[in-house]
């Protein structure tokens, strides 16, 4: 069974980069100075750094408002994310990849929990920034993933309908948010981003470096889905 695409939304985090381990150092780093331990890190994935310092919240007393404690966590992090990114950051395959499907009519997007600043830093160090047509960042939407609302803005971006969407992502939260969407959604099994369950995606991508699951055709994106 096939289904034809006309636009292909990249997740940034476990999809473009492997950062998630960068993330969590510096989170949780950043948790023990406020008195939190023993945090499931890859339940959060997907998450903005809001969403889950609210998460959090629920079960732990946090000293301060979401707000402050995103906006501080987030100086911390930039500069740790700068001086720490590297070519072993990017994920095998997937440059090549982008620049194969842009070559074509297909449009892409990076829908990512990550901030703006993040998402550019990360396009613009790998050559990555003039493929993409839209960069929607969880906190410029209302909700972050679990939430749709980063893929239905992506679509209006791109002024295409949600239904003649791809999406690949490596997390839980991603896919469930890709799939109340209405898109369709290839879950990119990332062993960096713990035991995520793929089964409410169409397919299981493994590596970029074997796309057979999606093909490209008189430029529109072939995904060929389970039975």
């Amino acid at each position: 069974m096939q289904k034809i695409g006309k636009a292909l939304i990249f997740d940034l985090d476990g999809v473009i980069v492997n950062s998630q381990d960068l993330y969590e150092n510096s989170f949780s780093i950043f948790l023990r100075d406020l008195g939190v331990h023993n945090i499931d890190f890859k339940s959060l994935i997907g998450m903005t750094t809001a969403g889950a310092l609210s998460h959090i919240s629920a079960t732990h007393v946090l000293p301060g408002t979401i707000a402050d404690l995103t906006k501080e966590f987030q100086r911390i992090y930039q500069e740790s994310f700068k001086l720490s990114l590297s070519e072993d950051n990017l994920i095998e395959g997937v440059k090549h990849f982008i620049i194969r499907v842009a070559n074509t009519n297909v449009r892409l997007a990076v829908a990512s929990s990550a901030s703006r600043p993040k998402i550019e830093m990360v396009l613009t160090r790998f050559g990555l920034s003039r493929y993409f047509d839209s960069i929607v960042s969880g906190y410029e939407v209302k909700e972050s993933k679990p939430a749709p609302d980063v893929f239905i803005q992506s679509a209006l971006n791109l002024n295409i309908e949600p239904s003649d969407c791809i999406v690949i992502e490596d997390s839980t939260n991603g896919i469930i948010g890709a799939k109340t969407a209405g898109m369709l959604c290839v879950g990119f099994r990332n062993p960096k981003s713990g035991n995520q369950d793929l089964t409410c995606a169409d397919c299981v991508l493994e590596s970029f470096l074997e796309t057979e699951i999606i093909s490209l055709h008189n430029g529109f994106l072939e995904l060929n889905l389970k039975q």
